[in-house]
């Protein structure tokens, strides 16, 4: 849930475009993990989701443009069997500096966990064009998703730490969509507030995260906060909190 104050609304809507910069250094910057949290909470939870990690052997490549086509090649090969298959990947690095993709992708005919688990691995060795037969069975990991905003924020913030991050080599996107149209997202609505109940919602959800595990210090951030935030919190719950907002009016 995402909630704006009428005068924060498109501020910068006006304001002349920033000329942009071809991306350097491994960087995975506020604004950036922000867009991720907003795409994340747009999806509809829904089976057929995998949480599918992909690593690379002991000698690789140091060179980004080199993993992303290998991203590129993986989805192409996927899509030839699963052609309405579409994910979401985020590109992260080991402690010992090699690069690993983490991909949230959508496979509507959930096809069975040995055939699909099979197939990534085939695919992902025969892509890295690595002989080693151990890499072969422990190059990748499948696991079914259960809740994709749980999965999708581990997504979001699991290189939030400096050991995991590289700033001797470049990598472009640190995360992107393949199959974007082919990803379920949830409808959206919006609904204009008094500032009466504005401040009644922000108290509910104020108080309905601090119930929320290790949430406690973004509830005092809330408290003390004046103007726009964001909270995480299930769909259901949200159309049943806004509709009962709505009805004060």
């Amino acid at each position: 849930m995402e909630v704006k104050l009428n005068h924060e609304i498109d501020k910068n809507k006006d304001l002349p475009k920033k000329e942009t910069k071809k991306r350097g250094n491994a960087t995975f910057s506020r604004k950036s993990r922000r867009k991720l949290f907003n795409y994340i909470l747009k999806l509809e939870n829904r089976a057929g989701f995998q949480f599918v990690t992909l690593t690379y052997p002991t000698h690789y490549e140091e060179n980004y443009e080199t993993w992303k086509k290998h991203l590129h090649q993986l989805y192409s090969s996927l899509r030839y069997h699963y052609p309405e298959m579409g994910f979401l990947w985020k590109l992260e690095f080991q402690k010992r500096g090699a690069p690993h993709f983490h991909l949230l992708m959508f496979v509507p005919t959930t096809p069975p966990k040995t055939e699909f688990r099979e197939l990534i691995r085939s695919s992902w060795y025969r892509i890295v064009g690595q002989k080693s037969k151990s890499f072969r069975y422990y190059g990748t990991d499948v696991k079914e998703v259960k809740d994709i905003k749980s999965s999708g924020f581990y997504l979001a913030m699991y290189q939030c730490k400096d050991q995991y991050t590289r700033t001797d080599i470049k990598t472009g996107r640190m995360w992107g969509i393949y199959g974007r149209s082919k990803m379920p997202m949830s409808e959206q609505g919006t609904e204009q507030l008094t500032e009466t109940n504005y401040k009644l919602l922000k108290r509910i959800c104020r108080k309905w995260v601090a119930k929320q595990p290790n949430s406690r210090g973004y509830a005092i951030y809330l408290k003390n906060r004046v103007g726009s935030f964001q909270i995480f919190m299930p769909n259901y719950e949200q159309i049943r909190l806004m509709n009962w907002i709505a009805s004060r009016a």
